[in-house]
């Protein structure tokens, strides 16, 4: 009975270490690349439409585009952006 109960901690001990190396292998390969100029303009667009539908205050409106727009980048498998122009 003993001998069932370690191997079976030791299937699950091995499948744990080999789910996390398998984790850290994707990671490491997962690369983003820039957003084109007019995927980042198209999104300040539509994030702007969104900040006013969402009655977002005039001195507010930057970093709430800013960070809608990097948002939807990352949603999209790009790098985030340091600014943008309104």
């Amino acid at each position: 009975m003993k001998t069932l109960l370690v191997l079976c901690v030791s299937l699950v001990s091995a499948m744990a270490v080999a789910n996390d190396e398998q984790y850290e292998v994707s990671e490491e390969t997962y690369t983003t690349e820039q957003a084109p100029a007019d995927v980042v303009s198209d999104l300040v667009d539509i994030c702007k439409d969104w900040a006013q539908g969402d009655n977002i205050a005039e001195g507010e409106q930057y970093s709430y585009v800013l960070e809608c727009v990097n948002q939807e980048l990352k949603l999209q498998g790009f790098d985030s952006v340091g600014q943008v122009s309104l």
